[in-house]
C-alpha cells in the first residue's frame, strides 16, 4: 500500500499535533507533579526544622539546666567553705578576745587583790600600832608627813559593788568593740 505525498503530509501533520498535545500534556503533568513534590518538599523542610529548633531548644534547656545545677553545687560548695572558714575565723578571734578579756580581768583581779592585801597590812599594822605605841610613832611608818593616806573602811557590800561596776564597764567596752569587729568582719566577707 502506497501513500501519497498528501497523506504522508497530512499523517505526519496529525503525528505531529498528537505529539505536541502528549507532549503538553506530559509537561503539564510533570509541573503539576514537581508542584506537588515541591510543596512536599517545603512541607518537610518546614517540619523538619521546627523539629530541629524543638530538639536544640530541649537540648539547650537540658545544658542550662546541668549548667544551673552545677553552678548551684559550686556555689553551695564555696558557701559551706567559706562558713567553715568564717567560723574557723570566727572561733580564732572570740578565742583571742576572750584570752585578752581573762588575761584584762585577771589583772584587773590581780590588781584590786594587790590592793586589798595592802589594805589588810595597813589595817594589821594600824591596829599593831595600837597596841605598840612605839611602832605607831617610828619613822619608818611615817617617814613623810606629806605622803599621809586617809584610810576608811568600805563595807564588803560597797567593794563588790566597786568591782562589778569596773567589770561591768570593760565588758561593756569590749562587747561594743567585739560588736564594731564583727560588723568590720562580715563587711569584708561580704566584698
Amino acid at each position: 500500500m502506497a501513500f501519497t505525498q498528501d497523506e504522508i503530509q497530512s499523517l505526519h501533520t496529525i503525528l505531529g499535533q498528537k505529539l505536541t498535545q502528549q507532549r503538553q500534556e506530559l509537561e503539564q503533568f510533570f509541573d503539576q507533579r514537581l508542584q506537588v513534590l515541591r510543596r512536599e518538599y517545603e512541607q518537610r523542610l518546614i517540619t523538619t526544622q521546627q523539629e530541629y529548633l524543638r530538639v536544640l531548644t530541649q537540648k539547650l534547656a537540658e545544658q542550662q539546666q546541668k549548667n544551673r545545677e552545677g553552678l548551684n553545687q559550686r556555689l553551695e560548695m564555696l558557701q559551706a567553705s567559706l562558713g567553715a572558714s568564717m567560723g574557723r575565723e570566727f572561733g580564732l578571734r572570740h578565742q583571742q578576745q576572750q584570752h585578752a578579756m581573762e588575761a584584762d580581768i585577771e589583772r584587773a583581779l590581780a590588781a584590786q587583790l594587790l590592793a586589798i592585801e595592802q589594805l589588810i597590812s595597813q589595817r594589821f599594822s594600824s591596829v599593831q600600832a595600837i597596841a605598840d605605841p612605839t611602832l605607831f610613832y617610828s619613822e619608818e611608818m611615817h617617814p613623810d608627813f606629806g605622803a599621809i593616806e586617809i584610810q576608811t573602811e568600805i563595807p564588803w557590800q560597797e567593794f563588790f559593788d566597786m568591782v562589778g561596776k569596773a567589770l561591768d564597764e570593760r565588758i561593756d567596752s569590749l562587747s561594743t568593740s567585739l560588736e564594731v569587729s564583727l560588723k568590720s568582719f562580715e563587711r569584708e566577707v561580704s566584698l
